[in-house]
């Protein structure tokens, strides 16, 4: 079954806007093309999120299904989505060609349709089983969740290693010693004065002298 991740919380906030069984499995069917249910995935730009927006970085699920509607709304309607939702399959196309229009060579109605027919048949059911497909997450900017997630792992290493490398820079810089240096030096004179001071008459050396009354 092609069920996207957070189908179920999906499926009942879409029914909670007015959109039909049908309507809400087409969506849903987009969504798992575009990223498999995960609100993180993809990356920014191009977009990423549920459907993949241009701009959007992502977002937690709650917010996500927010600007899915939000864009929903600035580019059609629910009552608009309904009327072509005769079926799940016939939904998830009208969505896919009107509101996401994919490019052409990444749009896979195909698995966009069968996904919608899986998950009217989950919410039919009751079993909102979530097994992954082997196109889960490819959305039409091309990218998935697979990929985004194998990517930040690359990025995160590069990141640590050109860290490294930052802090061997450092130290072939005539500055950072010199700057090390004074550093020691400065603390050094410091000492130097304290011990100095507490050494000189009256500079704390002996005893505090007691205030005597008059």
């Amino acid at each position: 079954m092609a069920v996207p991740q957070n189908a179920q919380a999906i499926y009942t906030y879409l029914t909670g806007k007015g959109f039909s069984a049908n309507a809400a499995a087409g969506i849903l069917g987009n969504i798992e093309q575009e990223s498999g249910g995960n609100p993180t995935a993809g990356s920014d730009p191009p977009g990423a999120g549920l459907i993949q927006i241009l701009g959007d970085p992502g977002g937690s699920l709650s917010s996500e299904l927010d600007k899915t509607m939000a864009y929903i709304l600035a580019n059609g309607s629910v009552a608009a989505i309904n009327a072509h939702a005769s079926s799940p399959a016939a939904a998830a196309l009208y969505f896919s060609t009107t509101y996401e229009r994919p490019n052409p060579a990444d749009a896979n109605n195909a698995n966009r349709q069968q996904s919608a027919q899986d998950v009217a048949a989950a919410a039919s059911s009751g079993n909102w089983s979530t097994a992954a497909s082997s196109t889960s997450g490819s959305g039409s900017n091309g990218s998935s969740a697979t990929l985004d997630s194998i990517t930040g792992s690359v990025s995160g290493i590069v990141t640590d290693f050109d860290d490294i490398a930052k802090v061997f820079v450092n130290l072939t810089q005539p500055s950072f010693w010199l700057r090390i240096g004074m550093f020691i030096v400065g603390t050094g004179l410091l000492v130097i004065a304290v011990f100095m001071l507490a050494k000189a008459p009256g500079g704390g050396g002996g005893k505090i002298p007691v205030p005597v009354p008059v």
